[in-house]
């Protein structure tokens, strides 16, 4: 049997994009330097969310190969069902979703549940 997993992605902006709302990226923290930036480390869903815990991270490189600090990176997914929203949600707008700006080495992570198969 193949199980497909929920659509995940991670979308690259600039964060000068000029988003806002719910889910859209946040400003990263002035830090210095080798201290994280709190902004890298994301948390997608609560612990009351049912499912098995999933964390995923990644590094943003520039066309050169260095990392790209202050990067917007959008992530969002389906829940432990495989349903992006409830039945009969009045939103299409996925509900976990976030965003994360990454540190100094172009790093970012999430936490949140693994999506179910649909």
């Amino acid at each position: 049997m193949m199980i497909r997993y929920a659509f995940l992605t991670a979308l690259l902006l600039m964060t000068t994009c000029g988003c806002s709302g719910p889910g859209a990226p946040q400003h990263a923290p002035a830090t210095l330097p080798g201290q994280p930036m709190a902004s890298a480390r994301i948390i997608l869903s609560d612990a009351n969310e049912p499912g098995e815990r999933l964390v995923f991270s990644g590094r943003v490189l520039d066309y050169r190969g260095q990392p790209l600090s202050k990067a917007a990176v959008v992530a969002y997914h389906a829940d432990h069902s495989g349903l992006y929203n409830p039945p009969k949600a009045a939103s299409r707008t996925p509900r976990l979703r976030a965003g994360a700006v990454t540190d100094h080495n172009g790093e970012f992570r999430f936490s949140t549940v693994r999506p179910g198969p649909y």
